[in-house]
C-alpha cells in the first residue's frame, strides 16, 4: 500500500512538473500577431474586365443560338406544312414524315447539347477566373504583408422567405470588416492590368452553327 502511494505521489510529481515546465515554455513563447485584410469577391467579379468580356461572349452566343433554333425550327414547320397536306396514301408520305421526325428530333438534340455547353464552358471559365482572383489576392498580401484575407460581402436578402434569409445569413463568413482592410480595389487592379496587358482571345469557343 505504501509503495502503491508513493508511485502515485511520484507519478503526480511528474505530472506537475511536466505540466509546469509547458506552461513555462508557453510562457516563453511570443503571441501570435497577424494582419487581416477583406476582399468582396462579388465586386471583383462584376468589375473583372476578363468576366465583363466573358459575359459579352455569352450573351452573343446566346443570340445566335437562338438565330439558328428559329432557322431549324422555320425549316422543320415548312416540311411539317408540306407532309400535312399529303395523302397518307401518297408513297412519298412515309419518306416525308420520317424526314420531319428524324429533323425534329436532331433539331431537339442540337439544343440540348449546344446550351450544356455553353453552361460547362461557362462554369469552366467561372472557375478560372476565381483561381486568377486567387493569385491575384495573394500577390496583394505579400505585396502589404497580409497574413490572412477574409470573404467580405454585403448583406442583401435576395428571398423574403425566413427560411432562405437565415439560410443566406448562417453561410456569412465575415459580419463586420473595417473599411481600411478592404483591399478589393487592389486585388480588383492588378487583375485587370494583368488582363489587358496579354492579347485578347475569345474563351467562348462553341460552334453553334453545326
Amino acid at each position: 500500500m505504501k509503495t502503491w502511494m508513493m508511485s502515485g505521489a511520484v507519478a503526480a510529481a511528474i505530472c506537475t512538473a511536466w505540466f509546469s515546465g509547458m506552461s513555462a515554455s508557453n510562457a516563453t513563447q511570443p503571441a501570435p500577431t497577424g494582419r487581416v485584410a477583406a476582399v468582396d469577391v462579388v465586386m471583383i467579379f462584376n468589375e473583372y474586365q476578363r468576366q465583363k468580356d466573358l459575359s459579352e461572349e455569352l450573351r452573343v452566343k446566346q443570340e445566335e443560338t437562338q438565330q439558328e433554333a428559329e432557322r431549324r425550327q422555320h425549316e422543320a414547320d415548312g416540311l411539317e406544312a408540306i407532309v400535312s397536306r399529303m395523302s397518307p396514301n401518297d408513297p412519298l408520305y412515309v419518306q416525308r414524315y420520317e424526314e420531319l421526325l428524324k429533323m425534329q428530333i436532331e433539331n431537339k438534340n442540337w439544343l440540348d447539347v449546344t446550351q450544356s455547353t455553353l453552361t460547362r464552358e461557362l462554369a469552366v471559365w467561372s472557375t478560372k477566373i476565381y483561381q486568377e482572383i486567387l493569385i491575384a489576392t495573394e500577390q496583394v498580401a505579400d505585396q502589404y504583408g497580409l497574413d490572412l484575407v477574409m470573404y467580405r460581402e454585403e448583406f442583401r436578402p435576395t428571398n423574403f422567405d425566413p427560411q432562405l434569409v437565415r439560410e443566406q445569413i448562417r453561410a456569412r463568413k465575415v459580419v463586420y470588416a473595417r473599411d481600411s482592410i478592404n483591399v478589393s480595389s487592389q486585388v480588383l487592379e492588378r487583375l485587370n492590368e494583368t488582363y489587358r496587358s496579354q492579347p485578347r482571345e475569345q474563351m467562348i469557343k462553341v460552334n453553334v452553327k453545326q
